[in-house]
């Protein structure tokens, strides 16, 4: 039976409130506390508190709360008090009445001991919960900030426990994202909470590590870990000082911070801890508990618990030993390896865990033994301040075994002595699978044994460099200055230290500095025979060329660089150089800065163009009217004046082509991991989506909605005759806010990342070059994302009538009365309806048999049905024999008359109007970009050809968005997700799945698809039986209209349906189609499911907010149940 003792809570005076003692004010004798866990033999510790009380006179108590068995004894008597005093003589009724009262002391105690033997503890409160007894109070605590803050919670969450029992450890098991089998929750509490056995864990966060994204992570694994442990309805909260964004099952506490041992501020944010905490767990804890931290939040107390605060003051923290131990390493650091008190004291600052090993145990022996190994004292001492973790390492199983792998690569002891004192890390890594994997990567350069022992003597640090992070990529990047094999081992072998320096600040900022000054390959050449060029400052190698160009002699450079400046001083004398010592006071003036460039002069703005018609002119549709916002958006994705890059002697690793969704995301993103990369366009940045697509079709339907929506006399407006559209206005509206998010996509946006921006049109010339402007940019991979433009149908006479496409559509800043729409497809039905809110009489002419032909055939259906209700003339299995027009070109004031000849189930009618939108299908961008030349295969009017990886037939250049030969991905979110796919599969092949995809395989991913009308039609997967007709799979379908939706009769938009597929005989989910206002909102969640293969059992299981329409896709999966219930009862009814 385990027993604990501690004082009553005493809380001391802070703000004066109380006395500075209790115990003087207090006529009650302070009560001694015990607490035991309940069995069978409390049973006798109560026999002898009851006998106590009844027989020596002693104040007892004996109270049950919270699984403990609590006895308070009397502590005021003392010895002499408790003496008996002479017996009195007493009357004969007096001693009657102390027999009978005798005698019913008999009969409890008796009967105490009969039910206590009987039941044996089961009368008392069961014992902490299993996992709490598997635990184990920990004797260091992580920081004085947690001490004190969690020893206060440990007393208003428990106070019947000792402190100490809430700060313990736990074993565990080892997971996927757990390796250790230790839990160690900063504090725990038992008890409190409402779930059976249920546990509270509390986490203090407070420090800058938990705010990294490798400490969120860290964090979040802890949570699942101590989840994982405890049972169900147990509960973790993270303190903090900042709020963080995640995704955790935990629950955050803000605080404010105070200072060490500072009681004022500490209470603060005690205070709001506990305000907090109650808040963050309603309706989990216990009643008691809520009402103690509401109480203790809510009164104007200014007391803290006094035995907490001693108890945060005595704890032995990390890094901490007793005082004494820490003592004995700071002056064995002092007076053994003579360092000063300062380094002594920076020393323990980088490695305070050092304070825990016993000097004479640990410390003593480990530096007795790298003193053997041929390091002076002064060496040892260096060591330990560079590496002091090295005090913590075992002889026998690290530190012996890495020195004796190390003379095995040739070192004799002195060199391996070197090796130790310049980098004492190399006893941190494995030999197995770190040092080993390490030297022979280096033997496979060509470097023979001796060769890798140099350069192990010479720079043993590169023991501890990343093999793909950072070996591989420098050797490459050599090998692209056209070195072979055997020149970039002698490089290495003469020069190792160039494997530790930073490609792009260093090894490619001057091997472009070299390039000014020598012509060809001289360059390259001469890095081949002196890498030490690149070990020198930027500035003074800057400087040295300089002045030997002056003097001509670029040929003793090498020799130059190793001479002091007062050495090269000297020598230009002799040179007889007029300005030597000008150069020389100049060089000692410059600034270490390397990426320090020189500030470009701004860029010509379109302001200052007067044009009369869209802008800029080409081949391309550019933009008009020029007013302020499209002068704005013109200087933002197509610059008047550019500078191109220096692209002479350059290799990018990456060249995106088209400066689309896809080529931006492919060039800032490489850039952003590491990456040369460079863009080119040749038109407008942002491509189709923001100044011919998305950005602006979606600013008109937004306008287009309002106006509807005032015309509805359901929502109480007096009468639809009084609505009218202002177009100029909402034109304007739209080209002010496509020109506020222009910058997102601009080319300065671009530069700012790192990107290398060219304006001009590419042609591959070689299979790993192309031309852009003149420059000849070569490349180690390369992105095509040239994207696609609106397809113009043959249709007779279509050449001699203006029409419009998505490129010139939003240009217009009259509206016409009559509107045409070729074709049926999302652009075409999101204008048709867009501009018929405005007031155009709209008629849609439709090839196919039914408008929206990839989508499910009843959206279809009640999408059409929508669309003419509202006054939209729709034509399908249209056929259109011919178009003619009053006038070629639209005049300035009035519209032509297009006259349109259709066949319908052969009945021959003309439809007539102002405007012709061709909407008919998209074509991708192919030509003119020399894809022959490169080895890219395609197929003209469908796309380039591409794997399942997205590689072309030229495995260094890949393809993405509406340019390659998959139709049912051109969309703008699938082109950022190819891109984010290319730049993986181009530059960390290795490195696992892409940023924002969930895989590398295209044929993996699921595309999800939205339609703007409203209600709006969106769908995802295997979305209708056509479709997966068409790719043989079986399904099940299971639909749920919106007739009886809340969310939707309160909106008045009942017209809708939610339709979800799975395979049949299961209930994963394989495509989804949704007909609802907000549908796009919506998909996501059917997305996810189809994605990563969710049954429908499991969406019917997730609570979905009331009311919204996205309770019906929940409906659905209801349905399912029912379904599967109906037939498990009819095959039930079968048997019987």
């Amino acid at each position: 039976m385990s027993v604990s003792k501690r004082k009553m809570p005493e809380f001391q005076n802070v703000g004066n409130a109380f006395p500075a003692s209790i115990e003087e004010e207090v006529l009650v004798p302070p009560f001694t506390r015990y607490y035991f866990e309940p069995d069978t033999e409390v049973v006798g510790v109560l026999l002898d508190l009851l006998l106590l009380r009844m027989f020596s006179g002693f104040g007892t108590a004996v109270e049950h709360r919270d699984g403990l068995v609590e006895a308070e004894v009397s502590s005021a008597q003392t010895p002499e008090e408790r003496t008996f005093q002479p017996p009195r003589v007493k009357t004969c009724d007096e001693q009657n009445m102390g027999r009978a009262f005798r005698r019913r002391q008999l009969f409890f105690l008796s009967l105490c001991c009969v039910l206590g033997r009987l039941l044996g503890g089961s009368l008392l409160a069961s014992a902490p919960p299993a996992w709490w007894r598997q635990g184990q109070p920990r004797r260091i605590l992580g920081s004085k900030a947690e001490a004190e803050l969690l020893s206060q919670l440990a007393v208003l969450l428990m106070p019947d426990q000792p402190i100490a029992e809430a700060f313990r450890d736990f074993p565990c098991r080892k997971s996927a994202d757990w390796g250790a089998n230790k839990l160690c929750p900063d504090l725990t509490a038992h008890g409190v909470l409402e779930a059976r056995d249920a546990a509270l864990f509390i986490e203090y966060d407070g420090y800058f590590r938990h705010m990294s994204p490798s400490g969120l992570v860290r964090d979040m694994r802890k949570t699942r870990a101590m989840l994982r442990f405890v049972p169900q309805g147990s509960v973790v909260v993270r303190i903090a000082h900042e709020k963080r964004d995640w995704k955790d099952r935990s629950s955050q506490i803000v605080v404010d911070s105070w200072h060490p041992e500072h009681p004022t501020s500490l209470l603060k944010a005690l205070k709001q801890a506990a305000t907090s905490l109650r808040r963050c767990c309603a309706g989990k804890l216990l009643p008691k508990l809520a009402s103690r931290l509401e109480g203790f939040a809510g009164e104007r107390l200014d007391w803290l618990d006094r035995d907490a605060r001693i108890f945060a003051k005595d704890a032995e923290l990390v890094g901490m030993s007793s005082c004494s131990n820490n003592l004995k390493v700071q002056q064995y650091l002092q007076r053994d390896l003579l360092v000063t008190r300062e380094q002594a004291e920076k020393t323990i600052a980088r490695c305070p865990q050092m304070l825990r090993r016993c000097v004479d145990d640990q410390v003593t022996p480990t530096v007795n033994w790298m003193k053997g190994l041929g390091l002076s004292q002064p060496q040892v001492a260096k060591v330990i301040q560079r590496f002091p973790q090295v005090l913590g390492l075992s002889i026998e199983a690290n530190l012996r075994p890495t020195v004796d792998w190390i003379k095995g690569l040739g070192l004799s002891q002195s060199q391996v002595a070197k090796v130790i004192q310049r980098f004492p890390q190399v006893f941190s890594y494995s030999i197995e699978a770190n040092l080993k994997p390490t030297i022979e990567w280096i033997k496979g350069l060509g470097l023979s044994q001796l060769q890798v022992a140099k350069v192990i003597q010479r720079v043993p640090q590169v023991l501890g460099y990343s093999i793909e992070a950072n070996l591989k990529p420098t050797v490459e990047w050599i090998k692209g200055l056209g070195l072979s094999q055997s020149q970039v081992a002698r490089v290495i072998a003469s020069f190792p230290q160039v494997l530790g320096l930073s490609i792009e600040a260093n090894l490619e900022l001057k091997h472009c500095l070299l390039q000014k000054y020598f012509a060809g390959g001289e360059a390259d050449a001469l890095l081949a025979q002196a890498p030490r060029l690149w070990s020198y400052k930027f500035t003074r190698l800057q400087h040295r060329l300089g002045v030997l160009k002056s003097q001509g002699q670029l040929s003793k450079l090498a020799g130059a660089m190793t001479m002091s400046l007062d050495a090269f001083n000297r020598r230009l004398q002799s040179w007889e150089h007029s300005e030597w010592k000008r150069l020389s006071a100049l060089e000692s003036r410059w600034s270490m800065r390397l990426d320090e460039a020189p500030t470009l002069a701004m860029a010509e703005s379109w302001r200052d163009v007067v044009a009369d018609g869209p802008v800029p002119s080409g081949k391309h549709e550019g933009v008009w009217p020029l007013d302020e916002h499209n002068v704005r958006l013109l200087d933002a994705v197509h610059p008047r004046s550019w500078p191109a890059p220096a692209a002479e002697g350059v290799i990018y690793d990456l060249v995106a082509v088209g400066a689309g969704a896809g080529g931006l995301v492919s060039a800032k993103q490489s850039a952003r991991r590491g990456a040369r990369s460079a863009l080119i366009e040749q038109h407008l940045a942002g491509g189709d989506c923001l100044n011919v697509g998305c950005v602006p079709s979606k600013a008109l339907l937004r306008c287009a909605r309002a106006a509807a929506e005032a015309r509805r006399t359901d929502l109480g407006f007096l009468s639809e005759s009084q609505v009218q559209a202002h177009f100029a206005k909402v034109m304007e509206r739209m080209r002010k806010l496509r020109a506020d998010i222009a910058p997102v996509d601009s080319h300065e946006t671009s530069k700012a990342v790192g990107v290398d921006v060219y304006m001009g049109t590419a042609t591959f010339t070689g299979k790993h070059e192309l031309e852009v402007g003149g420059k000849t940019l070569r490349f180690r991979k390369a992105v095509i994302a040239t994207g696609g433009r609106a397809k113009v149908p043959p249709i007779p006479g279509l050449d001699q009538v203006p029409y419009l496409t998505n490129a010139s559509l939003f240009n217009l800043s009259e509206l016409p009365p009559r509107f045409v729409v070729v074709g049926a497809g999302p652009i075409s039905l999101e204008m048709a309806q867009a501009f018929q809110r405005f007031g155009s009489e709209v008629t849609v002419l439709e090839v196919a048999p039914q408008i929206m032909g990839l989508e499910d055939d009843d959206a279809a259906k009640l999408l059409r049905e929508v669309l003419e209700e509202e006054g939209i003339r729709i034509h399908t299995a249209c056929k259109i024999s011919g178009m003619s027009s009053t006038s070629a070109q639209a005049p300035k004031e009035g519209w032509p008359e297009i006259r349109i000849n259709i066949s319908v189930d052969g009945v021959e009618s003309t439809v007539v109007g102002d405007a012709l939108l061709i909407a008919a299908g998209r074509v991708p961008n192919v030509e003119g970009l020399g894809l022959e030349t490169a080895g890219v295969e395609y197929i003209p009017g469908v796309g380039i050809k591409v794997n399942d990886d997205l590689t072309t037939s030229n495995p260094d250049i890949l393809a993405i968005g509406d340019v390659i030969e998959r139709p049912d991905t051109r969309f703008t979110h699938m082109s950022g997700t190819m891109a984010g796919m290319a730049v993986q599969t181009a530059l960390f092949p290795d490195k696992g799945l892409p940023v924002n995809a969930p895989s590398r395989k295209l044929s993996e991913i699921v595309v999800p698809r939205c339609t703007y009308t409203e209600p709006e039609v969106a769908s995802c997967g295997v979305s209708n039986e056509k479709i997966a007709a068409k790719q043989g799979v079986d399904v099940e379908v299971y639909m749920s209209g919106l007739q009886h939706n809340d969310r939707a009769i309160l909106e008045g938009s009942t017209r809708g349906l939610v339709k979800i597929l799975c395979r049949r005989g299961t209930e994963e989910i394989v495509g989804a189609t949704v007909v609802s206002e907000g549908a796009g909102e919506m998909l996501a969640e059917l997305t996810l499911a189809v994605q990563n293969g969710l049954g429908l059992s499991q969406v019917a299981r997730t609570v979905h907010p009331y009311p919204t329409m996205g309770e019906a896709i929940q409906q659905c999966a209801l349905n399912y149940n029912r379904a599967r219930w109906a037939k498990l009862e009819k095959e039930a009814g079968y048997k019987q």
